[in-house]
């Protein structure tokens, strides 16, 4: 079974010159996560994520070491304030400073079972494009694949 029996082709797109606002504004209204990003000619740039935003807002620890007695102490700060004036600097980020590159990508003839290992292993849909131009054909989720399973078992 190949990766087109589980094609979503509808799904929203975002420009990377769009605002992190304006692709926050654009994932809720269609109730997802995620969004491909595709270039003016189609092609695909990457994947913006809400997960992928939420990592980058994670305060950072801190090691401190005590003079070269290889002691290291890593010691995290209080994060929800921090984390949420961070959210609010992104807003105004372009979606391609916040999106995941590379993204791995499949073609529609790609079998199945391949995809499944994408999605398990990098946690992420696998984008489906077009062979020859790179153009965004669509994406393969979990449950786009659950569904064609269940489609081949009646």
């Amino acid at each position: 079974m190949p990766c087109k029996d589980a094609l979503i082709a509808k799904t929203v797109l975002l420009k990377p010159a769009q605002t992190v606002e304006q692709a926050l504004l654009a994932l809720k209204k269609a109730g997802v996560n995620f969004a491909p990003v595709v270039e003016d000619d189609g092609t695909l740039a990457g994947l913006f994520s809400i997960s992928r935003l939420l990592e980058n807002t994670l305060p950072v620890s801190v090691a401190v070491g005590a003079g070269g007695s290889g002691n290291v102490a890593n010691i995290t700060l209080p994060s929800a304030p921090g984390m949420a004036k961070r959210l609010q600097r992104y807003r105004q980020s372009k979606v391609s400073e916040m999106m995941q590159r590379p993204l791995h990508a499949v073609h529609e003839n790609t079998p199945l079972d391949a995809a499944v290992r994408h999605v398990r292993e990098m946690g992420e849909p696998a984008a489906v494009v077009d062979p020859d131009t790179g153009a965004f054909v669509g994406i393969v989720t979990e449950n786009s694949i659950l569904e064609a399973l269940e489609k081949m078992t009646g």
